[in-house]
């Protein structure tokens, strides 16, 4: 059984009699296929939106609101049986994943765009209040049975941009860019999140901040990255590569931090929490089974920790400002600790 439904709605089409509207709305569906779906709806000026789905058992949904919208949403996915008896509109096919993806933008200069070919479920989600020249952009590429990848950006604000890269099976990656509901307190922020993979898990957090840059990077299997950052102008930067179930934690809190993490062995464990303004972090992980933390307060203190070696620990606390800590581990099974402040 073949299903094609789509809905749109134009401000323009409603209001066609009355030549002093000036507004425009252009959506376009194409859905070669069977059992494919697709809602849009669009209300305000602008608004452009294309829907295509080839394969089978596709559901995409776009709804736009306000000025300036843009919404791609491209699906190629495989069968995963046939649908649930008696589905909704909101869950069609049960989650038996062949392409899923959501694409709601409110406000002025939204842009989106969703690529995914199998098994994928996607969603965007952009509000303005206030806040303007939003970016989302979602690549999903998984075939096969069981190979759900699951990305999702929600953000608010001004000029914020989130982009999530998914090639492999079972990832997940999400961001999340919110101005807390306090007014002009989240702006030119940039997230991306690249994965290619198998089961990693990133997830990127920032809100009441400006000009804060997150990139994560993850090429092996079974690893996880979270970031969250709050304040101005903070920097993190989280790389797996070519590995298997490393974990790396940053939290930033201030204004002006910076961390930085690389794992390249296996089963690392890299936490990074800074506050207070003008503090560096980098841990630089090509051994296995390490675990670094480091914690660091006040202003402009610098940590540097290496783990070349296996089944190294190393604990750095900083507590006033202008301190310094290298810690260098080659060997095996070493332990340190280092505090400076009160």
């Amino acid at each position: 059984m073949k299903r094609s439904i789509y809905t749109t709605v134009s401000a323009l089409s409603l209001f066609a009699a009355a030549p002093a509207f000036a507004q425009s709305n252009t959506s376009t569906v194409d859905q070669p296929g069977s059992e494919s779906q697709a809602y849009v709806t669009q209300t305000g000026s602008n608004g452009v939106s294309g829907v295509t789905q080839s394969g089978q058992d596709n559901w995409g949904s776009v709804s736009q609101g306000g000025t300036n919208n843009q919404s791609t949403l491209n699906q190629n996915g495989a069968d995963m049986g046939a649908p649930t008896a008696g589905t909704t509109p909101d869950s069609p096919y049960s989650q038996e994943l062949s392409n899923i993806a959501h694409v709601t933008q409110n406000g002025d200069n939204g842009q989106s765009v969703v690529n995914q070919t199998g098994n994928n479920r996607a969603a965007v989600n952009q509000s303005y209040a206030p806040g303007g020249n939003q970016r989302a952009r979602i690549d999903q590429v998984s075939v096969g049975t069981l190979t759900e990848n699951y990305g999702y950006v929600y953000q608010r604000g001004e000029n914020v941009e989130g982009t999530v890269n998914q090639s492999g099976d079972a990832n997940v990656a999400g961001i999340t860019q919110l101005d807390n509901g306090l007014p002009n307190n989240t702006y030119n922020d940039t997230a991306s999140i690249v994965q290619n993979g198998s089961a990693n898990t990133a997830t990127t957090a920032q809100g009441g901040a400006s000009n804060s840059y997150s990139y994560t990077q993850q090429l092996g299997n079974g690893n996880g990255a979270f970031v969250t950052q709050v304040g101005d102008s903070q920097m993190s930067q989280v790389y797996q590569l070519n590995n298997d179930s490393n974990l790396a934690t940053v939290d930033q809190s201030g204004d002006h931090n910076n961390s930085y993490v690389e794992q390249r062995g296996y089963n690392n464990d890299a936490k990074v929490a800074q506050s207070g303004s003008s503090n560096y972090s980098q841990i630089v992980q090509p051994g296995s089974d390490n675990t670094a933390d480091v914690t660091q307060a006040d202003v402009s203190n610098e940590s540097y920790v290496t783990q070349a070696g296996n089944g190294n620990s190393a604990t750095v606390t900083q507590n006033t400002f202008n301190n310094m800590s290298t810690v260098s581990q080659s060997g095996n099974a070493n332990i340190t600790s280092v505090t400076q402040g009160f």
